[in-house]
């Protein structure tokens, strides 16, 4: 069975939500803030971009920052820059604008999965290599080798995140996205191979491609079970 068994709390119940002038204070207060990882939110969010990570220091311009406090930094940038966070922040209409304003009201309206810190790295490892991954495809925007790595791993951050907030349709169909991804990180920190990931990905030999294949199988089931629940936010 899938490790996705954590409860599902408030965001601010996980972490701290301030607005830049509230970060500044804080810092004032206690200046050990800015030599710990935090993530941070652009105000301006845009669709298919990453307007957000992990940082350590000041906060970046027009942002909200969002600070852990039962969970690690990784983890909240990789819930925040999921699909069904993106969903709520884009007020229930993620399919019809390619821009929306944010702030810190509507970040602490979040809810998250308090999981265990195995998978808590998990997710954050996957997180920091899509950050890599997209730093690098746009500067190399004609390389064909980025395009195709960096759409593979956004592909996965979607799929490890849609199990998340859909575990009980994946478990019921027996697709295991999350069980697949730790063997493959733990498997290439123990080898020191990072070409390993991109074999996971591409290979049908290898099980974390063929689960994430067969969830994409169920990608009309995932959203019927997500839009069910998110019916509200819609009609907000």
């Amino acid at each position: 069975m899938a490790d996705l068994q954590g409860t599902i709390k408030p965001i601010t119940q996980m972490a701290l939500v301030c607005t830049a002038k509230q970060f500044e204070e804080l810092c004032k207060e206690d200046p050990t803030l800015l030599n710990k990882e935090y993530v941070y939110l652009s105000a301006t969010q845009v669709r298919n971009e990453l307007r957000g990570g992990v940082v350590k220091g000041a906060l970046p311009k027009d942002s909200v920052a969002v600070i852990p406090q039962e969970c690690s930094a990784g983890y909240l940038s990789f819930l925040l820059n999921s699909m069904p966070a993106q969903f709520i922040l884009y007020e229930g209409k993620y399919n019809s604008k390619n821009k929306t304003k944010i702030n810190r009201k509507l970040v602490s309206s979040l809810i998250i999965y308090d999981v265990e810190i195995e998978s808590q790295n998990a997710y954050g490892l996957a997180d920091s290599i899509r950050s890599a991954a997209y730093i690098a495809f746009n500067q190399n925007r004609d390389d064909a080798a980025f395009h195709r790595f960096y759409y593979l791993i956004v592909d996965l951050c979607t799929m490890l995140a849609l199990e998340l907030y859909a575990h009980p349709m994946f478990e019921e169909k027996g697709v295991y996205i999350l069980e697949s991804w730790k063997e493959v990180a733990k498997e290439t920190a123990e080898k020191g191979n990072t070409d390993m990931i991109f074999e996971a990905l591409i290979r049908s030999d290898k099980r974390l491609r063929n689960e994430l294949m067969k969830a994409h199988l169920l990608i009309d089931d995932i959203a019927n079970y997500l839009k069910s629940k998110t019916d509200g936010v819609e009609n907000k």
